[in-house]
């Protein structure tokens, strides 16, 4: 199974449901639907994203989930973060699309 998205490519019938770690501090997503000249484009400064490509929605969308650190991270403790009384922690998220 090749999940390998760091270049352009089409999803198809490839079935996601997996958490990726980013390669920067940040990064940006665009899905594009060639038949309806629509593209949607995702960035952000979070570590992890989650992508899944909807089968028990009959693929009727993608979702995708910025997160600060993987799935089981209570467990493992990788890239944990304390939140830590009358301390700030903020995140970027930006989603915008364009008709083309």
């Amino acid at each position: 199974l090749d999940l390998n998205f760091t270049q352009a490519k089409k999803i198809a019938a490839t079935k996601i449901d997996h958490t990726f770690k980013t390669a920067n501090d940040l990064w940006e997503m665009t899905i594009t639907h060639p038949q309806q000249a629509l593209s949607v484009s995702l960035c952000s400064d979070q570590l992890w994203v989650q992508v899944y490509s909807g089968e028990k929605l009959q693929r009727q969308g993608l979702a995708v989930e910025p997160m600060s650190c993987p799935p089981n991270a209570f467990n493992s403790g990788i890239d944990l973060l304390l939140l830590e009384s009358g301390k700030p922690h903020r995140l970027f998220f930006n989603i915008y699309g364009q008709r083309k």
